[in-house]
Order: C-alpha cells, then structure tokens, then sequence
C-alpha cells in the first residue's frame, strides 16, 4: 500500500494493468487480421484499393511484426511503431485525399489507419512511460 491506503503504485492499479494489457492483445489481434488481409489481397486483390501484390507481401509481414511486438512490448517499440505511423499517415493521408478529390468517394481504410494510428501511437508511449516509472519505483 502506498501513502494513501489504496494498493496503486506508479504504473497504476491491477486491474488498470489488465485493461491495458487486455487492450494491446486486442491491438495485437487488429494487426494479425490486417497482414491476414494483406493475404487475401495477394491472391484477391478486387477486395483492396489497387496496390501491388509486393505491397501486399511486405504489409503481410510488417503487420504480423507488430501484432507480435503489441504483445511483447519491448522498450524501443515506441519508436519503431512511431515511424509506422509516420509513413502510414503520409501514405494514407495522401491516398484517401486523392481518391475524395478524384473519385468523390471516402476510402473507409485510410480514414481508420488514420483515426486509429496516431491514438495507438500515443498509447504505446504512455504504456512505455508507465513500465519505466514501474520498473524504477520497483
């Protein structure tokens, strides 16, 4: 028990640290169906906005990368996640303001990489801070 009476330390609650916990094997699952996704569009790719097969490939792997470091969590995940999110956003930004522009239509992907990515990035850097503070104060 800390100062207060209450059994938080630094990291927060028990049951905070099983939400969060609870929320990137969520994360993890999200990405694990999108390189499933990627998958299907190699051999299937009337289901996708127009995209190489190689894109495809590489975005098989990179997605399953990450729904395994979602789990994981080691501390320079952050970083590398950070610089997903930068080309995701560039990438999709670009494309779902080209096809709104070109063909008067929202491409419904983009705009959930793009209203999802940068809130999943912020979680991770809290979750990175919170482990930090957690592995000093214990």
């Amino acid at each position: 028990m800390i100062a207060s009476g209450t059994t938080e330390g630094p990291a927060g609650s028990a049951r905070g640290r099983r939400v969060r916990e609870m929320l990137f094997v969520i994360l993890a699952v999200g990405f694990a169906l999108s390189a499933v996704f990627h998958a299907v569009a190699i051999v299937a790719p009337q289901i996708a906005e127009p995209s190489p097969a190689w894109r495809h490939g590489l975005f098989v792997v990179i997605n399953g990368v990450i729904a395994v470091l979602f789990v994981r969590r080691p501390r320079w995940f952050p970083a590398v996640f950070g610089l997903l999110a930068l080309q995701q956003l560039y990438s999709h930004g670009t494309y779902g303001y080209a096809v709104w522009r070109d063909q008067h239509r929202v491409d419904w992907a983009s705009v959930l990489v793009l209203a999802v990515v940068p809130v999943v990035a912020v979680l991770l850097v809290v979750d990175a801070l919170r482990r930090r503070r957690s592995n000093r104060a214990g």
